[in-house]
């Protein structure tokens, strides 16, 4: 049987080590922050709505199954020091520049 989930694509560099390691240990919600995302460009064509599964991969490693609960859009205008902080980065230009 061939794979039709979507996959989610995450990198250790962008998410930062704090997020990274709490999606290698499963315990993360995470945001995703393009709309050139694979997963936001999947839902923006209609390729995957909320409450369907999706893969997870971490540095091109299977890492496991993902429900997406919900997707909204937020600017960078509302982003704080506590959403850098939660992704482990130090500020938000660190953010930024990820």
């Amino acid at each position: 049987m061939p794979n039709d989930l979507e996959q989610l694509h995450f990198t250790t560099r962008v998410l930062g080590p704090a997020a990274a390691y709490r999606l290698e240990n499963r315990q993360v919600t995470q945001t995703l922050r393009s709309e050139s995302d694979s997963i936001a460009n999947a839902f923006l064509l209609g390729r995957v709505s909320a409450g369907e599964k999706l893969e997870v991969t971490l540095d091109s490693i299977l890492v496991g199954a993902a429900k997406l609960v919900s997707i909204d859009t937020v600017t960078w205008e509302d982003l704080t020091i506590d959403d850098a902080r939660r992704g482990g980065f130090a500020n938000l230009f660190q953010l930024a520049y990820a």
